[in-house]
């Protein structure tokens, strides 16, 4: 399954295949004219590119312009809807010759079936049966005359190319027949560039009955039942019905039943997600089936694929509008740096001014503040970086982030503000808030809360939105909602299983490598971030990683941070204790403990439960004195839909709270402080720990 589409449509064909792509987890990219950039329908789209001006022959219809959008914007296939080019043989070819797949028939069964004539061909070749008419191509009319003397009339004289009635008469005699043939071939000619014609016996009362038929690559193939087409005006459909109402049972039977490929003879009634389980109640979201391995020579041709991909040029289709897509926000603070972020719609030069002082001139009304640093990123990034080095440790920095695009349009952030990150034994503080999926208003909300705490960064265990391969959750849920805190203190975020591994979460944050798993210092403390969509058994690079950072680190304080929970009390991933047993928690996770045991970890924090859960001090799988083992805490409430814990307490259970919050931790020296906050900003719990 691909993962990014380009839909070379536009109006309501767009919006019916963005719905079914984003139902299947795919990106959708799509061009649109210069007309149609704001249109209602471009909102259905994660991503939209400029193909040309208002005219179709200069956009929609432009060969070329359509498979380099896709081409440069990632994309793997090519979906053509109705209409425009959906039956181009030319235009399936050159997507096939750019290595991307077309959506659609073959450009040979496109040539194929786009006449009449050898589509009937076909029809014969296969043993189907056909209305009584001539053998190929008619040469002139005198032969048109002669075949329906011996067919007998009514006959119906049809255009080779035609389609949407064009090109058609029925001729009740010689005469008819004579003036029809001139007519239809002319007007063939004059609407398809082939005046071409063939000849049929008129089937007099007859109904118009079409069977759909879908068929792979491997040979299987399915028919999707009848359409009742006989409503019509001038030979043109106005109603399609399904089922016919004028077929019998009998008739209906004749079809034959739906066949499934003899490989894959399954009814998919659900799925499970790594430990999530989801009843589909009859819809199918995605099914792959494999009966043969990858050949070498197809592996060579995607790298061959992705190199021409890397050499091709820039495309240049630009978006008319210079605006933020995401305001700056920071990453990866250190004792002497940060990264600023941000995106615009439009490639453009920027430059990010920052000091730890600012003079402010000008009149009162209209000061500005001028920096005595700058750095600059060239006019070729939509999606920017700036990593600013040299910082003093444990300072206030003032920055304003200023953009502007090849047609001198500026963009200007507010006066903003960061601090480096702290050494030794100095005070710091951070806020957790994690599963904010889907829900910008209550994200929101607990991310001003957490802002007016004024934490040094922020925490975030996974889950950052619903679907990762959908850019504007990233854009209209994430960053929209975050904002307050992310403009003045740093994300270090892992991955959830809503993210899974998507381009978008690569794309918009800025970690050392690999990404999905690092670490990093604050203080007297060290974090240790996971992905537990991964492997993180004994043998695994990720467990290997961890115990070795864990064992060289000489911190005060040892965090890490991962999303799914090796404890729960909830009852809805791990089991039912309503209903039946529960494994409290997650069984793959739950092989990291001996090594939290092993190197004195103080706190695991999870996400992925939507809640809020923390236990006792456990080691040994058994609860601790306070300060004897390590604490796991759950806060999944930073706003998806909440869950609720089971009617039976387990041993490692020391409060849980149903509902939607954020935590806020303050370290200084060897004490800890862990405080909980509800929605309205509400004090619900907390946690000391103190070393000696």
């Amino acid at each position: 399954m691909f993962r990014r589409l380009f839909i070379a449509n536009r109006g309501e064909v767009a919006v019916r295949v963005a719905r079914t792509a984003r139902a299947l987890g795919i990106e959708t990219v799509g061009g649109a004219s210069a007309a149609d950039l704001d249109a209602s329908w471009t909102r259905h789209l994660d991503e939209v590119v400029c193909l040309g001006p208002a005219a179709s022959s200069q956009s929609y219809l432009d060969l070329e312009a359509l498979v380099q959008a896709a081409r440069q914007t990632g994309c793997a296939a090519v979906h053509p809807g109705w209409g425009f080019l959906a039956e181009n043989a030319r235009f399936a070819a050159l997507c096939e010759q750019h290595g991307l797949t077309f959506v659609g028939p073959s450009p040979s069964i496109i040539e194929r079936m786009g006449l009449k004539w050898p589509s009937k061909a076909a029809a014969r070749a296969s043993g189907l049966p056909l209305i009584p008419g001539s053998e190929g191509l008619l040469q002139s009319v005198d032969e048109a005359v002669e075949l329906a003397r011996e067919i007998g009339w009514p006959v119906m004289v049809k255009a080779d190319a035609g389609g949407g009635g064009r090109g058609m008469r029925r001729c009740v005699d010689e005469e008819s027949l004579r003036t029809g043939y001139a007519q239809a071939s002319a007007e063939a000619q004059a609407a398809f560039g082939n005046g071409a014609l063939y000849l049929e016996r008129c089937i007099e009362g007859g109904r118009h009955v079409e069977v759909q038929i879908l068929g792979d690559r491997w040979g299987n193939a399915v028919h999707l039942f009848e359409r009742e087409c006989s409503i019509q005006r001038n030979h043109q459909k106005l109603i399609e019905e399904s089922p016919s109402p004028a077929l019998d049972a009998e008739t209906r039977a004749q079809s034959g039943p739906i066949l499934y490929p003899e490989h894959a003879p399954l009814v998919l009634g659900g799925y499970k997600d790594r430990d999530e389980d989801y009843k589909l109640h009859g819809r199918v979201r995605s099914v792959r089936l494999f009966d043969e391995t990858a050949k070498a020579a197809a592996v060579q041709d995607m790298f061959v694929h992705g190199e021409q991909l890397t050499a091709a040029p820039p495309h240049i289709a630009l978006d008319p509008n210079h605006e933020w897509l995401v305001r700056p926000y920071l990453q990866w603070a250190t004792t002497t740096g940060m990264t600023v972020r941000w995106e615009t719609t439009r490639p453009s030069t920027s430059v990010v001014h920052w000091a730890d002082r600012v003079e402010w001139v000008g009149p009162k009304d209209r000061r500005e503040p001028t920096f005595a640093n700058q750095q600059v990123q060239d006019g070729t990034h939509r999606l920017h970086e700036v990593r600013i080095d040299g910082l003093e440790p444990d300072t206030a920095y003032y920055y304003r982030v200023v953009t502007r695009d090849s047609l001198d349009r500026e963009l200007a952030s507010p006066f903003l503000s960061f601090q480096t990150a702290c050494v030794g034994d100095t005070p710091f503080a951070f806020a957790v808030i994690s599963d904010t999926q889907g829900n910008p208003e209550v994200s929101g909300r607990v991310a001003e809360h957490a802002w007016g705490l004024r934490p040094n960064f922020l925490l975030h265990p996974g889950d950052l939105v619903s679907t990762g391969t959908v850019k504007q959750q990233w854009l209209e849920h994430f960053f929209s909602s975050m904002k307050p805190l992310l403009e003045r203190v740093a994300l270090f975020p892992v991955l959830g299983n809503h993210e899974r591994d998507a381009r978008f979460y690569y794309d918009y944050m800025s970690l050392p490598a690999p990404e999905y798993y690092y670490t990093f210092e604050y203080g007297n403390a060290q974090f240790f971030m996971l992905d537990s969509n991964r492997k993180v058994a004994p043998g695994s690079e990720q467990y290997a990683f961890l115990e070795r950072e864990l064992k060289r680190s000489k911190a005060e304080w040892k965090i890490v941070c991962y999303h799914h929970p090796a404890y729960t009390s909830d009852e809805n991933d791990y089991g039912n204790t309503w209903y039946g047993p529960s494994t409290r928690g997650d069984l793959r996770t739950r092989e990291l403990v001996p090594l939290f045991d092993r190197y004195g970890v103080d706190i695991v924090w999870n996400g992925h439960i939507h809640s809020y859960e923390r236990t006792w001090p456990l080691r040994g799988d058994r609860a601790t004195r306070p300060g004897g083992g390590t604490v796991y805490m759950i806060t999944g409430g930073g706003g998806g839909g909440l869950e609720l814990a089971g009617p039976i307490r387990p041993f490692f259970q020391n409060t849980v709270k149903h509902g939607h919050h954020f935590c806020y931790v303050a370290v200084n020296g060897k004490t800890l402080e862990m405080k909980a906050y509800d929605l309205e900003g509400r004090l619900f719990d907390t946690l000391t720990i103190e070393k000696r």
